[in-house]
């Protein structure tokens, strides 16, 4: 736990210092605090959506030079994945599969999630360390184009780990992120999913103003500590966006605001279990 408390501090200055203000709505690109090399494009013969069931010929890697710079994230993208999904130590099934801690479906091992299993919070770490290395880091490495700052990567990892690997190689927002289209418009793309079971799910939506408020820089990873778990789905949509259906261009438009952030931030504070009791 200390280490969490000792990192938030140093990482609060880094993003003072260098991300955007929350108090505005525009969509400047936020200042590069530490960018990863541009890869290569690989080509995309598999759209398999599913992340636990996602399979390649030849495994995706990271590239040795960005290594410790992806994992360097990965304290933060726990504290975001314990927000928008909680912490569950008992199995639980979930549309489809079986799920556990936070959110996995395969423990780090490689197996499934069966009924009636318990994990720790220290083994659920290790099942998204695991998923994180092996199904998000090395397709942002291999598909993103363009140099990212810390928050875009965090964000796209949040968005990767919702929507699957496959999904997001074939996603309206990679191809603004790599056509360079401004944070808050990139962002934007991220509506494009909405449905589970061939319905709009308002959770879904939800959870994409959460990223991308963290995307653009809006919200860090340790505003979200001393929030309720999960407490964003106790909102409506309307809540979070300027208007409850899609624009002309097929994507919603996220409220943004400072007061919309600000009441956020306090009126999501958790007075019993906080994000940092569950990490």
């Amino acid at each position: 736990m200390k280490k969490f408390y000792i990192t938030a501090i140093i990482i609060t200055v880094l993003y003072a210092l260098h991300s955007p203000s929350k108090g505005t709505s525009t969509a400047d690109t936020p200042v590069n605090l530490t960018s990863v090399r541009a890869p290569q494009v690989l080509p995309d013969d598999d759209n398999q959506s599913a992340y636990d069931d996602w399979k390649d010929d030849v495994p995706l890697e990271i590239a040795p030079q960005n290594q410790d710079f992806y994992l360097g994230l990965e304290d933060e993208l726990i504290i975001c994945l314990a927000y928008v999904e909680d912490y569950k130590p008992t199995s639980y099934f979930c549309g489809k599969r079986w799920t556990i801690g936070y959110g996995s479906t395969i423990y780090a091992d490689g197996t499934r999630v069966k009924s009636n299993e318990k994990i720790d919070m220290l083994s659920a770490q290790k099942c998204v360390r695991a998923h994180l290395r092996k199904h998000v880091f090395p397709y942002i490495d291999q598909y993103v184009k363009r140099p990212l700052t810390r928050q875009e990567i965090i964000g796209t990892s949040m968005f990767i780990y919702n929507v699957g690997p496959g999904n997001f190689k074939n996603s309206d927002f990679l191809k603004a992120l790599n056509n360079g289209v401004a944070p808050f418009e990139c962002s934007r793309r991220m509506t494009e999913f909405t449905k589970s079971a061939g319905k709009v799910a308002k959770g879904l939506l939800k959870r994409e103003w959460v990223q991308s408020a963290i995307y653009c820089g809006y919200i860090t990873p340790y505003d979200l500590l001393e929030l309720k778990p999960a407490g964003f789905y106790n909102y409506s949509v309307e809540h979070f966006y300027k208007t409850p259906t899609r624009l002309r261009d097929g994507y919603y438009k996220y409220d943004f605001s400072q007061q919309k952030l600000q009441d956020f931030l306090k009126d999501n504070r958790a007075s019993s279990k906080r994000v940092i009791d569950i990490i």
